[in-house]
């Protein structure tokens, strides 16, 4: 359970950075 949980709070955290990180890249680029 507790690999589990761990995974999904990564994923969580993970997930909006990435999507920060593309909206940078993509603005720069541009």
């Amino acid at each position: 359970m507790d690999s589990i949980d761990t995974r999904a709070l990564l994923i969580v955290i993970s997930s909006p950075s990435l999507l920060w990180v593309g909206l940078i890249h993509s603005t720069a680029i541009s």
